[in-house]
C-alpha cells in the first residue's frame, strides 16, 4: 500500500494499514516512527476527515498506552476523533474495545479489561460488518484472556467460543491457548507458547507470554 504510486506523496494514506499490523505484531519502533509520517502527511493535507483511518489512528494510541506515555494516549485518541469526524463509525465499537483491552491487560488492570469487552463474540447482530468482523479474532482472544485474568466463573466457556472465532487466525489463536493455558495452571504450555509468538514475528506477544509465565507456579 505504502509504495503505490498514488499513495508516495501523501504518506498517511498508504501507512494507515501499516500502523495496524505493527501495532498488534508488537512492532512499536515502526509505529512510532510511521505515526509521525503519517500525522505530518495528514495535516499537510489539511487534516481531513477519513472515518475509515481512525482505526490506525487508535491503534497508534494503544502503543502509546502500552508504553506508558499517556499523553501520547491521548493525543492520537483525538486523532482519531478528528479523522472520523463525529460521524457515527460502524466499526468504532469492535477495534476501540479490542485496543482498550489490550492496554488495560498490559497494565494489569484486568477488571477493566473485562469491562471493555462487553461484546458478544457470537452475536451475529455485532459481528455483521466485514469492517468489524476483521477484528473479531482479536476481540475473542483478549476476550477470552481477559475472563481469565479477572477469573470470572464463564472463563472456560469463552475460551471454547473463543477458539471457533480465531481459527483463522494464527496469532490469536495462541493467544486462546495461553489464556487456555494459564486458566489450567500450565506455566510449561505457556512458556512454550513465546517461540510460537516469535515464530509469527509478534515481539510483544512473546515477551507478554514471557512475563505471564514468569506470575506462575512452576
Amino acid at each position: 500500500m505504502a509504495h503505490l504510486p498514488f499513495n508516495r506523496t501523501e504518506h498517511y494514506l498508504g501507512v494507515a494499514r501499516e500502523l495496524k499490523v505493527d501495532a498488534l505484531s508488537g512492532h512499536f519502533d515502526n509505529v512510532l516512527r510511521d505515526a509521525e509520517r503519517f500525522r505530518t502527511s495528514w495535516e499537510r493535507s489539511g487534516r481531513p476527515v477519513v472515518p475509515n483511518l481512525g482505526s490506525a489512528a487508535y491503534a497508534v494510541s494503544m502503543v502509546h498506552g502500552i508504553l506508558g506515555d499517556d499523553a501520547g494516549r491521548r493525543d492520537w485518541a483525538t486523532v482519531t476523533d478528528d479523522l472520523y469526524g463525529g460521524q457515527p463509525t460502524i466499526t468504532a465499537v469492535a477495534w476501540t474495545s479490542t485496543f482498550d483491552a489490550i492496554v488495560a491487560l498490559h497494565r494489569g488492570d484486568f477488571d477493566d479489561a473485562f469491562e471493555c469487552l462487553g461484546l458478544d463474540v457470537d452475536d451475529r447482530d455485532t459481528w455483521w460488518h466485514a469492517g468489524l468482523t476483521i477484528y473479531r479474532p482479536w476481540y475473542a482472544a483478549v476476550w477470552a484472556e481477559a475472563a481469565v485474568l479477572a477469573q470470572r466463573d464463564d472463563h472456560a466457556d469463552r475460551i471454547e467460543r473463543a477458539r471457533r472465532a480465531v481459527r483463522d487466525n494464527p496469532i490469536a489463536r495462541a493467544m486462546v491457548e495461553r489464556a487456555a493455558a494459564i486458566a489450567a495452571g500450565d506455566r510449561h504450555t505457556v512458556e512454550s507458547l513465546a517461540a510460537a509468538f516469535e515464530a509469527l514475528g509478534c515481539p510483544y506477544q512473546r515477551e507478554r507470554t514471557e512475563a505471564l509465565a514468569s506470575t506462575m507456579s512452576a
